[in-house]
This record gives C-alpha cells, structure tokens and sequence, in this order.
C-alpha cells in the first residue's frame, strides 16, 4: 500500500505517543531486559551481518542475481576498485589503532573516487535548509481513513523491535550489557520515543536508534558527549548539505563492513552445545541480514526459541513475557498471510 508522506508522517507522530506511553508504563523496557541472553547476543551478531552486507552492497561487492539471488560485483566496476581500496585502507588504520581510522577512511576513500573522476566535486559548501516544506506538514484527517490502525500496527511492529533490537545490538557492543539487562534502558527509550515524536513533526523519516551508532560505539564512544557532539555535527551538517552529500556510498561501505565484523564477537557468548540455545540463535542472525529487517529476525528467532523450549520440556525457561511476544509474532505473520 502506498502511503502519501504527510500521511507517514501522522502515523509516525502518533506511533511515537503510542511508544512513550509504553515506555513510561515500562513495557519496552520488560522487552528489551526479558529477552532471553541468547537471542541477545544473537540479534548484535545478527546485525552485524546485516550492516557488512548493507556495506558490501553499497560497494557493489554483492549485487543482485536472477539466477542466485546475489552474486559478485564486477572488479571491472571503478566504484567496486575504490570501494576495495577503502576496505584495505580501513583495515591498516584500524589494525594500527589509528585514532579516527574509521572516519580516514571514509575521506580516503573519497578523494581517491574524486581522484579518479567517479564523484564529482560538491557544488558549494554552505547550502540553507529549507524546513518550511516539511515542517508540521501531518495530514491526521489522511491517517485515519486510511486503514489507520492497520498502518499504526505496521509501523508500531516495525519500528518498536528494530528499536529493541538495535539498542540490544549497540550495547551488547559497548560492553554496557549486564547480567542480561541494559541498566537505565527507560532513558535510552524515552529518548527513543521523543526522537519519533518530534522527527515527524520536523518531516524527516523515523528518528529512533541507528545501527550505524556502533561504528562510533567501536570508535570508542561509550558516554553521552560523544552524543550531544553527534547531535552537534548533524546541526552544522544541515547547512553543509552539498558537503554531505558529496560522500558517495562506496566510501562509507568499507566502514560498515568493518564495523559489522566487530560486532560478530557476540557469537562466541552463545551456548552452542545447547540445542535449544544455539537453534534460535543461528535462525536469529540468519534472518536478520536476508530479510533485511532485524524486527523479523527477532521475531522469527522468538518463536523459534519458544517452540525449541517446549520440544526439549523446558517450560520453566519461558517467561510470561516470552509467551506473550511469541503470540503476537505468530499473529502477526498469521494477519501478514491473510491479509
């Protein structure tokens, strides 16, 4: 179904309500500390499948094929040789513990693809942004005779458990994981909630939790400064636009491929000689980077995990909250089938 953007925008609005409430009510934090360990440690693997593949895509390595799906790139391809160049450049800084190796590579990277004739050299520097044509621009009287619950559902499902999946995944980076839970996660997710809020009032697509946040979290950012830096540079960025946007995506390939094989340290933490452990886990990360979407990773590794549990009679390990996810997963994919 397509969805006229003001009308996106009103849902997004109201989905970020609908996130606060349960967020002050608690819920989302239950979800985020409830899942089990395993799938934790998973879902961060999982992602960072998901990231070196959105890496290798954007650096044409991995193209589409008719016959198999995806296949090789052609080397023949001056934005695949850049893109190679940048990978190996990355992975000599980062090697060396380079301070900055990453975002050295990202312009190294780009100069040697304007070097090279294949990006162009940005207009000008200094670009005013235009806001009016976005801001405050909701269409509620849209949103609800358009089958609104119905695309509140969808987004709700999307954006709250890519949301917990991602926070999982980020954290589970930074070391901040303890004893299976994320201390001060409500912080964490009523920012979340705010960022929706407010992202849509401003036009923009949903604000929520990046997993591009773990390049930075690998660089070494672990306090809430590194944030309000972030927060800072994308500030100056909205009047440097053509800048911006004169970095080409094969030359931030090379940093997400790097950064997802980082991320992959999660997968020794996971009780492989446990067969209802390893079962749920292995289907977790697969899904995540070939559906394209860490909420059906999630999603389909939580049944997995329930209906392993009750084969092997280990009832006691499924929660209530467990029970209850899995039954909104199963209906949701019922609802996905019928509808």
């Amino acid at each position: 179904m397509h969805v006229p953007w003001r009308t996106a925008l009103a849902v997004v609005f109201l989905s970020g309500v609908v996130f606060l409430l349960l967020t002050v009510s608690r819920v989302r934090e239950q979800i985020v500390n409830g899942m089990p360990n395993g799938l934790k440690h998973a879902t961060a693997t999982g992602i960072g499948f998901f990231i070196a593949f959105i890496g290798l895509r954007n650096a044409k390595l991995v193209v589409a094929n008719p016959a198999t799906f995806v296949g090789l790139g052609s080397f023949s391809d001056k934005e695949v040789q850049t893109a190679c160049l940048g990978i190996a450049l990355t992975i000599i800084l980062m090697a060396r513990k380079v301070n900055g190796g990453i975002l050295i590579g990202i312009f190294g990277t780009t100069l040697v693809g304007i070097l090279r004739g294949i990006t162009p050299l940005p207009t000008s520097i200094v670009a005013l942004p235009h806001p009016s044509s976005t801001f405050l621009q909701l269409d509620f009287r849209a949103a609800f005779h358009l089958g609104f619950l119905e695309i509140l559902f969808a987004f709700l499902f999307v954006d709250l458990f890519d949301n917990v999946g991602t926070l999982v995944g980020v954290c589970e980076q930074g070391g901040f994981i303890q004893d299976g839970k994320i201390p001060r996660v409500g912080r964490a997710l009523i920012a979340d909630g705010v960022g929706t809020l407010f992202g849509s009032l401003t036009g923009t697509s949903t604000v929520t939790s990046y997993i591009e946040s773990v390049a930075g979290v690998a660089a070494g950012a672990r306090t809430g400064l590194s944030n309000v830096a972030v927060a800072g540079l994308f500030l100056i960025a909205t009047f440097c636009s053509p800048l911006a946007a004169a970095i080409p995506s094969y030359a931030t390939a090379p940093a997400l491929i790097l950064v997802g094989a980082l991320m992959t340290q999660s997968i020794a933490q996971i009780e492989w000689s446990e067969f209802s452990e390893a079962v749920p886990a292995f289907i977790t990360m697969l899904a995540t980077p070939l559906t394209f979407s860490i909420a059906t990773g999630l999603s389909m590794g939580m049944i997995a995990y329930t209906v392993v549990k009750i084969a092997v009679g280990k009832l006691r390990e499924i929660t209530v909250l467990i029970w209850i996810l899995t039954a909104l997963f199963i209906l949701r994919y019922v609802y996905l089938a019928v509808a």
